[in-house]
């Protein structure tokens, strides 16, 4: 439960952030509203495990997700790599801004990966 709370706020800072750099500028209502979406998520998410009282994955199921999340992270450094060498030249700076985005794509397609593993 504690790992998810820390995605949880490693969403809510990327989401934050890339807030910020859309509007140039930082806004309460929109760091407020995803922090109640949140709480509401886990909230609902402790209602469900309530009711039911079994755990949300077995040995299997973690060991599949950890040889998924490996090989995405591979393609993904795989990919950054390739794409890095062929389209910059010797002495050319890439924007902090590409790299960030990259990261974000990375971490979102990662998620999407293990949120399809652990369904299987």
């Amino acid at each position: 439960m504690r790992r998810e709370w820390l995605y949880a706020l490693l969403g809510l800072g990327a989401g934050t952030a890339i807030g910020m750099l859309i509007t140039n500028r930082f806004e309460w209502i929109s760091f407020v509203s995803l922090a109640i979406l949140v709480l509401i998520y886990f909230f609902l998410k402790h209602l469900r495990r309530k009711k039911t009282g079994t755990p949300d994955t077995d040995e299997r199921i973690r060991q599949n997700a950890q040889r998924a999340a490996l090989y995405t992270l591979l393609v993904l450094i795989g990919i950054g790599v390739l794409v890095l060498a062929l389209t910059t030249s010797p002495g050319q700076q890439i924007p902090v801004e590409y790299i960030a985005v990259y990261c974000l794509f990375g971490l979102f397609t990662l998620s999407a990966v293990l949120a399809i593993v652990k369904r299987r």
